[in-house]
């Protein structure tokens, strides 16, 4: 479905118009641009895939060491993780998979404990980023956003700033 979505934009139609998607448009984008770079095939999709994939576990080892988890461990846990997920699920090119990437590189920021303009507005970015992948994880990962601003007391100037930049985002 997601495959034929991108194939059909590839070819003209637009989303929302001529393509039935409930979702967000990141996804479908990002993949007529791999179209675009490597072919209208299903190769072009796999390679997406693939890139995807990466991303989200290396993204999800980063994440494990940031949180002090030793190397070995850490690699474990995205080895058993990567095992289990794709016996579960094949393709793991899709929004949710976006969303989830960007929710990783979100939380990794925060937990980076720099508390200036620069990082308030690269969360305000990853937070349209999610947004924009799946409305609903976006909406949980801003009430997730706003209880940790308000749990380890962030400057409101942060907070503003990131909600600016998101709703900047949002009206672009």
């Amino acid at each position: 479905w997601n495959f034929a979505n991108i194939y059909k934009m590839y070819e003209g139609e637009q989303i929302y118009i001529d393509i039935n998607v409930i979702v967000t448009p990141l996804f479908f984008y990002i993949g007529k641009i791999f179209m675009f770079i490597f072919g209208n095939n299903y190769i072009s999709y796999q390679i997406y895939n693939i890139i995807t994939t990466t991303i989200l576990f290396t993204l999800i080892y980063h994440l494990l060491r940031r949180l002090k988890i030793q190397k070995l461990t850490a690699m474990t846990y995205v080895i058993v993780s990567l095992v289990v997920l794709t016996s579960l699920y094949v393709g793991a090119t899709n929004y949710n998979v976006l969303a989830f990437i960007f929710t990783l590189c979100g939380i990794i920021n925060l937990l980076k404990k720099n508390n200036d303009t620069k990082m308030a507005i690269f969360q305000g970015i990853i937070t349209f980023l999610v947004f924009i992948s799946k409305q609903s994880i976006g909406t949980f990962y801003i009430i997730g956003l706003v209880i940790y601003i308000i749990i380890f007391k962030k400057s409101i100037k942060e907070m503003l700033i990131c909600g600016v930049t998101f709703l900047i985002g949002i009206n672009l």
